[in-house]
């Protein structure tokens, strides 16, 4: 089993197709987890990443990903 946590400023600039740019330095934080399940049969992993603006902090943005992970050599057997 595997944890991860992470916290700091951050630096985020954005190039928006209308021409109109930003730069911004939120607030940034994550964790990351996973963890094998029946002998590494399969892995079960979940990360996240937010980010709060400095200016508003009703101004968040967050990016999650969870899903299962399945070794080919455990699938081929």
């Amino acid at each position: 089993m595997n944890l991860s946590v992470e916290a700091g400023p951050s630096y985020v600039y954005t190039n928006y197709s209308g021409g109109a740019r930003t730069i911004q330095c939120p607030a940034a934080g994550g964790s990351s987890s996973n963890r094998f399940f029946f002998e590494k049969l399969f892995q079960y992993y979940f990360s996240s990443e937010g980010y709060v603006s400095a200016s508003d902090s009703s101004d968040v943005f967050m990016f999650t990903r969870t899903g299962l992970r399945f070794p080919f050599a455990a699938v081929c057997l």
